[in-house]
């Protein structure tokens, strides 16, 4: 399960989806061994921030594992788990990581009740256009107050 994770959309000889499908078959038929679903969780995200051009792929394993046997019980895991890691790198201020463990829940938008993590991405959106019409305020104020300084 472990290769197969982290070798995910590497090989030009095996489709995706056949990956996908195989991993997320292995992680459902092999759910009650406690050594390989924690292993799976962790993985998941390790290779969220690790190697984030995989993410689109680990999460279709995610949504495929979805809809087998005892799937929902493990997304609900891999959910929660996502989410307690994100709130930890925010309060680290580990910015980039909390980038990609959201475009990693974004990914699983599906999955989550309501609106999912949009609301957040949103929020964050928001945030960012304001700061930085501030930044640009406070850059021509500045400009300003030194052309006249000049004059």
């Amino acid at each position: 399960m472990r290769k197969q994770l982290l070798s995910i959309a590497e090989s030009p000889l095996k489709p995706v989806e056949e990956e996908v499908q195989l991993l997320a078959k292995l992680v459902s038929d092999n759910y009650d061994d406690v050594e390989m679903r924690t292993s799976y969780i962790d993985l998941t995200l390790q290779v969220v921030v690790e190697q984030p051009f995989k993410i689109p792929f680990v999460a279709a394993t995610v949504v495929v594992l979805n809809g087998m046997n005892r799937g929902e019980e493990a997304v609900a895991l891999i959910l929660t788990k996502a989410a307690e890691e994100t709130e930890r790198k925010v309060a680290l201020g580990e910015w980039r990581e909390v980038k990609l463990l959201l475009k990693f829940l974004g990914s699983l938008q599906g999955l989550l009740n309501d609106e999912g993590v949009w609301p957040v991405l949103s929020e964050l959106f928001e945030r960012a256009v304001d700061l930085q019409t501030a930044s640009s305020e406070d850059v021509s104020s500045h400009k300003t107050k030194t052309v006249k300084d000049f004059g």
